[in-house]
This record gives structure tokens, C-alpha cells and sequence, in this order.
């Protein structure tokens, strides 16, 4: 819950992937994952980072956003009470 939890902060988010990251990371969007198939390596992450200023607002905006929407309690709560009630 913690990338969650900084993500809806809108802290910037760099994870890796096959960790189950993937699924709240789009990769270059709105956060980066490391070990994937292009490569990227968490000092390279840091690197694009720090050099990226541009992208990294963006991708924190991005960020907040998505993870707003997708992991929002009262939506879910009422999306499976109604697969419940269904």
C-alpha cells in the first residue's frame, strides 16, 4: 500500500517490475519500473529523474490522478456490492 499511498501524495514513483508495480505503474507516464525490458536500472531511473524535471511533474500529476481513479474506496466499495448484489 505504500506505493499506493505515496502516489496519491503525488510522489514521484520508481519501482520494479514483476513485483505486482506494474499494475498501478504505466511505465514513462506516470512513474518508471526498473528491471523491464528496456533495461533500466534504478540508478539509471534516478538519473532520468533527475535530469527530466518536465517529466517528473507530469508523471506525479499523472500519478495522483490514476491511482485517484483506480483505487478509489468508495468506487470500489460500491462496484462490489454490486457484483454482490447481482
Amino acid at each position: 500500500y505504500a506505493l499506493l499511498e505515496a502516489r496519491a501524495c503525488g510522489v514521484f514513483s520508481i519501482a520494479n517490475s514483476k513485483t505486482g508495480s506494474e499494475d498501478v505503474i504505466e511505465h514513462r507516464v506516470d512513474g518508471l519500473l526498473c528491471k523491464g525490458d528496456d533495461g533500466l536500472t534504478v540508478e539509471s531511473a534516478l538519473k532520468y529523474a533527475i535530469n527530466n524535471q518536465i517529466f517528473v511533474d507530469d508523471a506525479k500529476f499523472k500519478a495522483r490522478e490514476r491511482t485517484e481513479e483506480l483505487f478509489n474506496m468508495e468506487i470500489n466499495f460500491k462496484r462490489i456490492l454490486e457484483l454482490t448484489l447481482s
